[in-house]
Formats: structure tokens, C-alpha cells, sequence
């Protein structure tokens, strides 16, 4: 989780971190990680229902599955329909 979240961290520890390490450095990086992480969840959660809300016909990004909901039978390669 903490490496999915590092860019989120970065960005915020370079906002938050330097307003509270004078009181405690421990805890500013904590605090600092802390909102990271959340950014990280919230930012996620939105962007996966973005797509979804704005074209509800989309079907999302390309999965494992993709042959599958596109009705391809089974052994067929993906993209083909079995006939």
C-alpha cells in the first residue's frame, strides 16, 4: 500500500511536513504519511467512478476479462467472437 501511495505522500509531505517539524519531527512525518495515504484512497475511489459517471455506456479500463464481457467464447482469442 505504502508504495501505490508514494507519489500522494510526496506531495503532501512537502506541504505538511515542514509546518510541524519544529514540534516534532516523528509526528510531522507521521501526520504527513497519514494525509498522504488518505489523499492517496480519495484520489483513487475517483478516478475509478470518473470514467463511470461521465460516459455510464464505458466499460472501464481493459481487464483480464475483457474477452470475456466482450462475448468472446472460450479459447477464442481476444477481440474474436466465437463462431
Amino acid at each position: 500500500m505504502l508504495v501505490s501511495c508514494s507519489l500522494y505522500i510526496y506531495l503532501t509531505h512537502r506541504q505538511i511536513y515542514p509546518h510541524l517539524k519544529d514540534r516534532s519531527s516523528l509526528r510531522a512525518l507521521r501526520v504527513s504519511h497519514t494525509v498522504g495515504i488518505g489523499y492517496a484512497t480519495v484520489a483513487t475511489r475517483l478516478m475509478r467512478k470518473l470514467p463511470r459517471a461521465r460516459w455510464p455506456d464505458h466499460p472501464g479500463p481493459p481487464t483480464a476479462h475483457w474477452a470475456v464481457l466482450k462475448g468472446a467464447g472460450a479459447g477464442a482469442p481476444a477481440g474474436r467472437s466465437a463462431e
